[in-house]
């Protein structure tokens, strides 16, 4: 599932960070767009964090196999404990 969806989380993740940085961060310098550049970041901010998700997932997926990445689910570690024990 995550390996079609990547290049759709992809192309997602380039759109926010132009937006970022083409649109909210100037609007961050003045004091009354400040807030909704705020909120624009946050937004954009969950956009990364899933996609930053689903690549864990497909490491630890790619290191482990679907037993590694099932008992990681259902520890409810998000994946990072199979990670660092790859890692060590």
């Amino acid at each position: 599932m995550a390996l079609w969806a990547l290049p759709s989380f992809q192309v997602m993740n380039q759109i926010a960070f132009a937006v970022c940085i083409l649109v909210l961060l100037p609007l961050a310098i003045f004091r009354k767009t400040r807030a909704g550049s705020a909120v624009g970041f946050q937004i954009a901010s969950y956009s990364f964090g899933v996609s930053l998700w689903l690549y864990g997932l497909l490491i630890a997926y790619s290191f482990w196999g679907v037993y590694g990445v099932v008992i990681g689910l259902m520890l409810m570690a998000q994946a990072w404990p199979l990670r660092l024990g790859v890692s060590l």
